[in-house]
């Protein structure tokens, strides 16, 4: 029995900014990225169900993830098998939740500690140490924007556009020019970077011009992984199950991360492909795949109550969202949306591949050409079209809009 997903989704006038409550909102996901025969049960019995962490931490990120996984697959009884599957997950979100936060939390060096140590030498967490390789291989610094979410987290949760204008910086020129040099900062080795010195030691090289901005500006955080911490978290979450051995199942996050354990292809998994027009987005097609697999779905508009958080609508339907352009600090989106999916790769692997291509001032689809030679397919929506790069790729439920069915077009340069 797979998940039905409704025909369009109307993204509301006016955003209900929820605060307090989102720590402990847990919802299915409207984006429905993973289609299953999952059937909720009130007893432990085989098949597939979602296994929730609970919230065993202040902040938890388990409230962000849905686990589903084939109870009985491995041949273990299906209550034994939830059991230590349910406590290996409930450890694992409750440590990603400290590793990858910039809040403070007792005996873990995170994000926190490097923010409040610049220019000392520290040692922090391995797993965010090598998450942090990863961004410095890449050659990113989208993560040395603290300051600049910062800002866009207050016009988020502005609640109409008078509010909104002492934020935005489409239509705050004081704002936009403070944008801009924050982001300049940010941007500019010279004034921060964060080396890597080796053994998970890091020191934050913060210049002497940028602290008297922060002073000025009261700026704390320096450093801030934001919109892409999901997909560090979905990594971690996904080899802690892994090397305990459960590869039954499939992560996915609000905010479009996806991680498929299934290695040996026991499964057919669907993820649904949707386009935008103004302010309605539709589901397009169904990608089915098998087989483990990474996917980023990388979207400009709200698709459930946790996106409202990261996105802001004004009066007249622009749309201000989470991709900040480090160069100048506005956020931009080539393309409505954009999907990368890899076998070999983690999702933060493919994350760091997409970013140059998303975050642009204009969309050019030349430019995805450097993901095929990285081994990371795409999808994307434009005319009514379904683009793609994969030579074997199977779409299914292809929507018919107003009497316009889909096309489908290789990704041809």
């Amino acid at each position: 029995m797979s998940r039905e997903v409704n025909s369009k989704l109307e993204l509301e006038d006016k955003h209900f900014k929820p605060r307090a409550v989102l720590a402990v909102v847990f919802l299915a996901f409207a984006v429905a990225m993973i289609t299953y025969g999952v059937i909720s049960l009130l007893s432990v019995e085989s098949g597939w169900r979602t296994i929730e962490p609970g919230s065993n931490i202040e902040g938890s990120c388990g409230t962000e993830f849905i686990f589903q996984y084939n109870i009985g697959y491995s041949g273990i009884s299906a209550g034994q098998e939830y059991r230590q599957i349910k406590a290996v997950y409930e450890q694992a979100v409750k440590d990603a939740t400290m590793i990858f936060s910039e809040n403070y939390y007792t005996g873990v060096n995170n994000i926190y500690t490097i923010n409040h140590n610049p220019n000392s030498e520290i040692v922090i967490e391995g797993e965010l140490y090598r998450a942090l390789e990863l961004l410095q291989k890449y050659g990113r610094r989208e993560h040395y924007l603290a300051p600049v979410y910062a800002e866009y987290s207050n016009l988020f949760f502005c609640v109409n556009d008078t509010e909104a204008a002492n934020f935005d910086p489409y239509i705050n020129g004081e704002v936009r020019e403070w944008m801009k040099k924050a982001a300049a900062y940010a941007d500019d080795e010279n004034y921060i970077e964060l080396q890597l010195l080796g053994d998970n030691r890091v020191r934050l090289y913060v210049s002497e011009e940028y602290l008297k901005f922060a002073d000025e500006y009261y700026i704390t955080d320096f450093i801030d992984l934001y919109w892409m911490k999901n997909a560090f978290i979905a990594d971690y979450l996904a080899e802690v199950l892994i090397r305990n051995g459960y590869t039954y199942g499939s992560l996915s996050s609000f905010d479009g991360y996806v991680r498929n354990l299934d290695s040996g292809a026991h499964e057919e998994y669907g993820f649904n492909i949707f386009d935008r027009e103004l302010n309605i987005i539709y589901p397009a097609a169904q990608m089915n795949y098998s087989g483990s697999m990474s996917i980023v779905y990388l979207r400009d508009y709200v698709m459930n109550d946790l996106d409202e958080s990261y996105y802001y609508e004004t009066g007249d339907g622009g749309l201000r969202h989470k991709y900040i352009d480090v160069r100048d600090g506005l956020c931009k989106a080539a393309v409505d949306s954009l999907v990368g999916y890899s076998q070999d790769k983690s999702c933060a692997e493919v994350l760091m591949n997409l970013l140059s291509v998303y975050i642009a001032d204009e969309f050019d689809p030349a430019t995805l050409v450097s993901l095929t030679e990285s081994e990371i397919d795409h999808v994307y929506c434009g005319d009514f079209t379904i683009y793609f790069s994969e030579d074997d790729v199977k779409f299914t439920s292809i929507y018919d809009k107003g009497g316009v069915k889909y096309g489908l077009s290789k990704a041809e340069w």
